[in-house]
């Protein structure tokens, strides 16, 4: 019964998606997370500097945010389907999986910088699997570089750009410089505004320094129900990702090669979150996208047994202990 409603695309499977993102914004607005701490781009200091002392706001600016990157991963299946049929079960997979690892839902930087990377990503596998797109790379870099204004970092995605091109189709010496000339335009525009309106150089250095060098961090401590539902879910990442590549070889190439992009993703993600951004908690918005898609391909299939029916529960009675142990920390 539960599966069938997660895989429901009418308005059952809606209202379900709306009931799980009532249920964490209104803990969020009543029991506000500060994000993470992180040096401010001055784009978004001046335009969202003092969201965070209103935290009712926001919460609701970073629920509309993550709204769009829900509208961002169902249409991942519309371009190439990489499911079977049409579903909203990676946005509700994509929902649980943020409701596993407590985090701040407000508005906040990386936030911000994931909808323009998910956009790049988009602008990379549209179209034609054979047909190259000279120019994807650079508006896919254009993106990013638009997603750096409030986050910096996130021009340390650049590499996966590349990566993710080589894999769509060929990648020729033009994709591999565009995003070059790109990072050579922000420059400039950075350079330019300090230099000349600002008259103050060394500030552009400062903001180097500052947003975009490896941070090393410290990775907090995790409470027991945090470790139970990570290995959890590592669990369910070992199950699908067999029953993936068990059925590998039958699928589209397009299709394989988006899931090799989100197996990349994942990864490169993971690196991202370790060795620059510091063990910011906010990157998980990229590390759950590949794992949500990974969930909806295997929990998809026609038939689903009382074991999946079981999977899906204790999943969500381990969500419900983590919640319930961060209010009473609180």
């Amino acid at each position: 019964m539960l599966l069938r409603l997660i895989k429901n695309n009418r308005l059952p499977g809606i209202i379900l998606i709306a009931f799980i993102m009532a249920a964490l914004w209104t803990k969020s607005i009543l029991f506000p997370v500060a994000p993470a701490p992180s040096a401010e781009m001055p784009l978004y200091e001046f335009i969202f500097g003092r969201l965070s002392q209103l935290h009712a706001l926001s919460s609701i600016l970073g629920a509309i945010c993550y709204a769009i990157i829900m509208v961002l991963i169902v249409r991942f299946n519309e371009i190439h389907f990489l499911l079977e049929d049409r579903t909203y079960m990676p946005v509700v997979f994509f929902l649980l999986l943020l409701a596993s690892f407590p985090h701040s839902l407000q508005l906040n930087p990386v936030l911000l910088a994931s909808i323009f990377l998910i956009l790049a990503i988009l602008v990379l596998i549209r179209g034609d699997e054979f047909r190259a797109d000279p120019i994807a790379l650079f508006n896919a870099s254009l993106l990013l570089a638009a997603g750096s204004l409030f986050y910096l970092k996130i021009i340390w995605f650049i590499p996966f750009l590349w990566i993710t091109a080589a894999i769509i189709r060929p990648l020729k010496w033009r994709g591999i410089v565009n995003p070059l000339l790109v990072l050579l335009m922000l420059s400039l525009f950075y350079i330019t505004y300090y230099w000349v309106f600002k008259n103050n150089i060394g500030q552009f250095w400062r903001l180097i320094h500052e947003n975009l060098a490896i941070s090393k961090g410290a990775f907090r401590e995790l409470s027991l129900p945090i470790w139970a539902i990570s290995g959890y879910l590592l669990l369910l990442v070992i199950i699908t990702s067999a029953y993936m590549l068990s059925r590998f070889q039958a699928r589209k190439i397009i299709i394989r090669k988006l899931y090799q992009v989100f197996f990349i993703l994942f990864i490169y993600s993971l690196l991202f979150y370790f060795f620059v951004s510091g063990y910011h908690p906010e990157v998980i918005i990229l590390l759950i996208i590949p794992v949500a898609y990974l969930f909806s391909n295997y929990f998809q299939r026609k038939k689903n047994p009382f074991l999946h029916q079981l999977m899906i529960w204790l999943w969500i009675v381990l969500i419900l202990l983590i919640q319930i142990s961060e209010i009473s920390a609180n």
